[in-house]
């Protein structure tokens, strides 16, 4: 610990000095205001004046003066138009871009180190980024130091995570009841006696007869805290430029109980970014960061939620009381002088059939591991004016480098469960029995290193430079050459991207536009001979309020531009080699009198000519600005498709490319399928004067629909076809209701009058699911095109933020919002794998929910909402169907913080000039038909909202 803590404290003390050494040598200079007129765009910055369609920009560092956040991308549909929370323009990756390096993490930086963050959603502005840039790009600018005297801000911040709602579940008699009653719809016997459930009922035993709630305040914590403090350090002159950060936060633990307590999560992180002016013609720059982040968590930690969820009220008591045994019986009292001691009352209790070890055993006494991750980023440049050669000509260079590690380390204990047996004495209940696991009790004492990952980022690209103005005539121009390599231990293949480009943004007056662009990317994904492909791009716009029969009017600006791109990408090219043949050895096979032998056969037939996929885009947006530029609109239309996307069919090749055995497949990758999106964003930002109120106000919509446009697929009937519906498509069965008797499972009919059979399982009480092919069967050839899922972000996507400003007080209001997408209540994926949520339909013995009471039974038939229970596997009610379909329609009240600025009055000739108090409120409330669900979070931690006070002062 003593030598991580040295190491950070020599990594903080490196980096500052670096930000610091060269402003000793500066000379003090009056300070200059940043030009808020330019917006980062690939690899430069332009006049905002300059800008056409496809691009919005968010000033992150004032919008901290009144909105501090905690993640860099928090509630960014509420400030620009065309994110939707998740994704740019409906694709499912976007590339992020910090300080010119292609390919960071966003999560490694937060929103207190950032400038801007400029979103490239246009095929036109991604165009120089190269292929990893195909589906949008995110820019994002760190601080950058200003002249003048050195300036430090501190800030500290505290706050509460308050959980919204818990999933509300029976009690274990209940529980008990309804068990039997699972058990009574599939035929079989009751599990619990009637003697059990009362007795339960009672409480009067709660160890012998566990009523378990791990939602409850023995485990769980109603809120718990975050708190965080920053120290920014700046300033400058003529020769040099310094800004540097240290800053440090922690979370607790949301557990209540054992060593849980004490689980955190921490991070420090280190910033510093020099420039600086080397002679007439030489600027340049080097930032580096260096962040440490743990969380330390006891074993077991992870499974909680799942546990907590999935776990009858009634199926185990993780704790027996001391205090109940009848250490009378030698072995008895034998066993709890070794056992391990809880809080001084508890001994650890299990099943020894299927739960020696569970999850909260494990949080008491199974080790414990913290997580780390070390991330060290450095980046250099330097610009040259050419202008001695022609003005207005310039050079740079940007090189790149990042490193990190992660590791965990645990220590891993094994202990002994005990499972209890009862008896009554003298009317009073004690344990005149254990059964002890298999496991003892055994402290390790050794630390387990393992989970290790590193990865390593090189990035480098320079660039020629033309800016020059000819009258009314205005250049932008940029030659350049841009690559990046990804190493990832335990990858073979890194992941590199390498492109030539050029751009010229051309406008005359800034009344006509014309932006034409092309980029040559190369991969090493495809075959040697077919690795270079070409993207372009061209955009033309006119500001029709600079034209004589608008000028003067209603409009400051109105420009209208368009576009027409094509950019070639290998993103969804998946693994290399996918082009070249594949052969393999194992299957067995028989000659005559040879037996035995193994073969090599055809795994994979070659296809040189597989090429990389294209996004072929048309676009059109409108930016207006009126009543002198106190209201400004931007809008924007695009369509693009999706192309050459990677199939390996037996459709395309004749059936003898496939033989059974030996397993030989000559069939090949080949470019096929095509997914088209068509969308719309526009936003609106409005400022006024109120009295003495300062009001503003920003509205944003976005909208996307996917299609299928074109798949390799023959099937048997017209509605399993994938193409032209969705491409985040919901498919499933369509139900007809709940069978509510033998009888009606009888007569079950299709449209051609023909019995349909749902499997010799279906009871009344089961979801019955409609025939479409009239084959008398429910199977896959039933599933139809059910609803849209929104799986890149909702389809509609609203946001909105508020300032009111009264002297110095500051209201700032956000909200967002998402409609449009379709998710099912009785399943969810994780990490790409179906996970059933018991909570709206169990199955085998997990819990029940207060939703089961409107479970079908042969009494409620007229009124239950939800299908039958069973002890069973329950494969036909938890099957994808539109019953179980609710709308994820949601409007939120995402954040709202009031701020005081202490009047600079008070702090004139001081050492401190300036202060600013605030709180603030995260997460505050959802507006929805289905609020109480959203507001769930099942099998994992709940929703939160958070609750924050802080204080900023400058010296």
């Amino acid at each position: 610990m003593k030598n991580n803590f040295k190491r950070i404290l020599t990594a903080s003390s490196a980096i500052l000095l670096a930000t610091s050494v060269i402003a000793q040598e500066t000379a003090e200079v009056q300070p200059v205001a940043a030009d808020s007129s330019l917006i980062n765009v690939a690899f430069r910055t332009i006049s905002s004046q300059d800008v056409l369609g496809g691009i919005e920009s968010v000033n992150v560092e004032q919008l901290l003066e009144k909105n501090y956040f905690t993640g860099a991308l928090d509630n960014l549909q509420a400030y620009t138009s065309g994110y939707n929370g998740n994704s740019v323009w409906g694709f499912d990756s976007r590339l992020v871009v910090i300080d010119g390096v292609a390919g960071r993490d966003i999560n490694n930086v937060k929103p207190d180190e950032i400038a801007s963050i400029t979103i490239l959603k246009g095929a036109q502005a991604v165009l120089l980024y190269g292929s990893h840039a195909a589906k949008g790009a995110i820019l994002v600018t760190t601080k950058r130091g200003k002249q003048g005297d050195i300036q430090i801000d501190a800030r500290a911040n505290y706050g509460l995570n308050v959980f919204k709602a818990f999933p509300e579940y029976v009690g274990a008699a209940e529980q008990m009841i309804l068990y039997n009653q699972a058990r009574e719809n599939d035929g079989l016997s009751k599990t619990y006696s009637d003697e059990e459930i009362y007795k339960t009922a009672s409480g009067e035993n709660p160890y012998r007869y566990p009523d378990l709630n791990l939602f409850s305040e023995d485990y769980v914590k109603k809120a718990y805290n975050r708190w965080d403090a920053t120290v920014e350090i700046q300033g400058g002159g003529e020769k040099a430029s310094y800004y540097s950060q240290v800053s440090y936060y922690r979370i607790g633990s949301p557990f209540d109980f054992g060593k849980a307590k004490d689980n955190y999560t921490d991070r420090l992180s280190v910033r510093g970014n020099v420039d600086m002016h080397l002679g007439d013609v030489v600027t340049a720059f080097a930032n580096a960061n260096a962040s440490f982040y743990n969380a330390k968590t006891v074993n077991g930690s992870g499974d909680f939620w799942k546990f907590a969820c999935e776990t009858r009220a009634n199926r185990i008591q993780p704790l027996i009381p001391i205090d109940k045994l009848d250490t009378s019986v030698p072995s008895v009292a034998d066993y709890l002088k070794i056992a391990r001691v809880i809080d001084g009352k508890y001994i650890l209790g299990g099943i020894k059939t299927d739960l020696e070890t569970n999850t909260i055993a494990d949080m008491y006494a199974a080790g414990e591991n913290t997580y780390t991750s070390r991330v060290m980023q450095f980046d250099t440049g330097l610009k040259i004016d050419l202008s001695g050669l022609t003005e207005g000509l310039s050079f740079a260079a940007v090189y790149g480098l990042d490193y990190s590690t992660s590791y965990n380390t645990s220590i891993n204990d094994e202990y002994a469960t005990y499972q209890a047996t009862w008896s009554k004495f003298n009317g009073v209940e004690l344990i005149s029995g254990l059964d002890k696991s298999a496991k003892n009790d055994k402290h390790s004492g050794v630390k387990n290193i393992g989970g290790s990952a590193s990865n390593m980022l090189m990035s480098a690209n320079i660039h020629f430079d033309y800016v020059r103005s000819f009258d009314d005539h205005n250049i932008n121009a940029i030659v350049l050459v841009n690559g990046d390599q990804l190493t990832k231990s335990g990858t073979y293949h890194n992941d590199s991207e390498c492109n030539f480009g050029a751009q010229v943004n051309y406008n005359f007056a800034r009344k006509y536009f014309l932006n034409a662009g092309l980029s040559v990317m190369h991969t090493a994904k495809l075959h040697e001979d077919n690795r270079n492909h070409l993207s372009k791009s061209v955009e033309v716009g006119v500001d029709l309020a600079r034209h004589s029969f608008l000028e003067g009017g209603l409009f400051d600006k109105l420009l209208v531009s368009a576009a027409v791109s094509s950019i070639k990408t290998d993103l969804n090219v998946e693994n290399f080699y996918l082009y070249s043949g594949k052969y393999e050895s194992g299957a067995w096979w028989s000659w005559g009198d040879k037996a035995g032998g193994t073969s090599v056969y055809a795994a994979q037939g070659g296809n040189p000519d597989l090429d990389p996929q294209s996004r072929n885009e048309f676009s059109v947006n409108l930016k207006a600005e009126l009543f002198n530029r106190s209201l400004k609109v931007d809008a924007s239309f695009y369509k693009n498709t999706y192309e050459g996307l990677i199939i390996k069919s037996d459709n395309k090749v004749p059936s003898y490319f496939q033989e059974y055995y030996p397993n030989t497949n000559w069939g090949y990758n080949m470019n096929f399928n095509e997914d088209e999106r068509i969308g719309f964003d526009a936003n609106v930002n409005y400022q006024k004067l109120i009295g003495e109120v300062e009001l503003g106000l920003g509205a944003f919509v976005s909208y996307y629909k996917t299609e299928a446009t074109k798949r390799d697929e023959i099937r048997e009937y017209s509605w399993q076809y994938r193409q032209g519906h969705d491409v985040d498509g919901n498919w499933g069965y369509e139900c007809l209701g709940i069978f509510q008797s033998q009888e009606d499972i009888d007569n079950y009919v299709n449209e051609e009058g023909k019995h349909v059979s749902q499997g010799a399982s279906i009871k009344p009480g089961d979801l019955k699911y409609k025939d479409q092919n009239n084959d008398g069967v429910i199977d896959s050839k039933d599933e139809v095109f059910l609803s849209r899922g929104g799986w890149y972000g909702s389809p509609t996507t609203l946001g909105v933020n508020i300032t009111a400003k009264y002297k110095n007080f500051t209201l700032h209001v956000v909200g967002t919002g998402g409609f449009g997408g379709v998710g099912y209540k009785n399943h969810r994926y994780v990490n790409g794998n179906r996970e059933n949520i018991a909570y709206w339909c169990p199955k085998n013995d997990q819990r029940y929910s207060k939703e089961m009471r409107n479970a079908w039974t042969p009494e409620t038939a007229a009124t239950a909402t939800l299908p039958r229970l069973t002890s069973g596997d329950n494969a036909n009610n938890t099957a994808t169907s539109d019953f179980w379909e609710y709308k994820t329609n949601r409007f939120d009240i995402a954040k709202v913080q009031l701020t005081y600025d202490f009047s600079k009055d008070l702090f004139a000739d001081r050492v401190v000039k300036g202060a600013q108090v605030y709180v603030s409120g995260s997460n505050l409330l959802t507006i929805s038909k289905e609020k109480d669900y959203l507001d769930l979070n099942l099998n994992a931690e709940p929703n939160k909202r958070f609750f924050n006070a802080g204080v900023k002062v400058t010296f």
